[in-house]
């Protein structure tokens, strides 16, 4: 009876510990829904642009969503979240443009920008304001523009497949509306990289990406991207990655993460080049030159293999890079000179002379004067006397030429 009596308070206890908790909870939630009211509300209408409306409802727990509709019909709906810190961002502005205390009419007067209406409820203060041209509260609602924007952006990437503006919306080259929030484009761009075959949104894709995502996130995300793809799409997503203007229109430390990405593929496919069908081919062709532009000098062994391999033609590729690795090239390169292969030695012969020519002149150059000085004295001491022996008594022409090419070059010295 007594261990009947023990079991009976212990789910007493148990169910009315859970009861509490649950009357907790639910205080939470009603207090939760009592403060999620409205904090600010933005609408425009009958503007000279291609929308009939838009607006933006922002609730003082963070939550809210844009609205808009086109003139062609087209309408869409998106929520989202701000965070403390977001939060703070407008209730700070707010106070900073003196909201409560904007005169009720306008001052000046402006053609085609539409009637606007901003409410804002803040700190026991409520306004609701009608206007058409209103730069003095310009902070305030250059951000609610921002967010509004987001909301439209991501609509046509959802709907339509329109990357071009999520690539405006967050890229520092490009003169157009920015975003509030760009990290929420982060998954639906992701989303679009991995379905699209249509190679310039991908790159918008993927060069947005790379102004929303931290280099190592956004190389981690391409090695998947890749790891998964077929061979054909592979291809032209590296031949594509390595190209320009993508490499040029993403920030310098995304470009530098793809070079550790290039080469890994390379490792794993060079040997296999001469199977290569030609658009294979000429995606890691592709991604050579990048490794030469980066001057990514870990690469130098293996593309000095293919070029002792004969992997692949010296003038459009690997001879364009390998000058580029300048000192880190020299030796690899002088111990191919006694190649017993003609085109090894007559590439080779070739390139060395090229170290003098490759790099940029300043302000763009990668190879400081001092490093230029030493690397004209490498050559000319431990390179010149084989070129000298090349071009006097190697049995081919073809090699005998390129030495003597390269001895004019290095004698000469550095191009200014």
């Amino acid at each position: 009876m007594n261990i009947k009596i023990q079991h009976s308070q212990g789910f007493l206890a148990i169910y009315f510990c859970c009861l509490a908790v649950s009357c907790v909870l639910a205080s939470r939630q009603v207090k939760s829904e009592e403060l999620a009211e409205e904090l600010v509300f933005f609408r425009q209408e009958g503007a000279y642009s291609p929308y009939k409306f838009v607006q933006v409802l922002i609730r003082n727990d963070g939550s809210g969503a844009t609205t808009f509709e086109r003139t062609n019909k087209e309408t869409g709906s998106t929520s989202f979240h701000l965070n403390q810190h977001e939060l703070e961002t407008f209730k700070t502005l707010v106070c900073a443009v003196d909201f409560f205390s904007q005169p009720a009419k306008d001052t000046r007067m402006v053609v085609d920008v539409g009637r606007s209406i901003l409410r804002i409820s803040l700190g026991g203060k409520k306004r609701e304001l009608h206007f058409e041209f209103r730069p003095e509260i310009g902070p305030l609602t250059s951000c609610l523009w921002k967010l509004i924007h987001q909301g439209v952006i991501v609509t046509d990437l959802r709907n339509k497949g329109d990357v071009y503006p999520e690539l405006g919306g967050v890229s520092d080259l490009l003169a157009s509306a920015k975003v509030f929030q760009p990290e929420v484009l982060r998954e639906p761009l992701q989303k679009f990289v991995i379905r699209s075959n249509d190679r310039q949104k991908l790159l918008w894709a993927i060069e947005a990406l790379s102004w929303i995502t931290i280099p190592e996130e956004w190389m981690g995300f391409l090695a998947l991207e890749l790891e998964r793809s077929q061979d054909t799409r592979r291809s032209v997503l590296l031949e594509a990655l390595s190209s320009h203007p993508f490499t040029g229109n993403i920030p310098k430390t995304h470009r530098e993460m793809l070079c550790p990405l290039f080469l890994r593929y390379l490792r794993l496919e060079y040997r296999n080049w001469s199977d290569f069908p030609k658009e294979k081919r000429q995606a890691y062709g592709s991604v050579i030159r990048f490794l030469g532009s980066q001057r990514y000098t870990i690469s130098t062994p293996v593309l000095v293999q293919m070029v002792e391999e004969c992997y692949t033609d010296y003038d459009s590729w690997l001879g364009w890079s390998l000058p580029h690795m300048a000192g880190e090239a020299i030796e690899p390169l002088r111990i191919l000179l006694d190649s017993p292969k003609v085109t090894v030695r007559a590439g080779a012969a070739e390139m060395l002379g090229k170290i003098l020519t490759m790099d940029q002149p300043p302000p763009n150059n990668t190879i400081s004067q001092q490093e230029r000085d030493q690397i004209l004295k490498r050559l000319r001491s431990t390179v010149t006397p084989h070129l000298e022996r090349l071009s006097k008594h190697d049995p081919e022409s073809w090699v005998r030429k390129a030495a003597e090419r390269s001895l004019q070059q290095i004698e000469r010295g550095w191009n200014k």
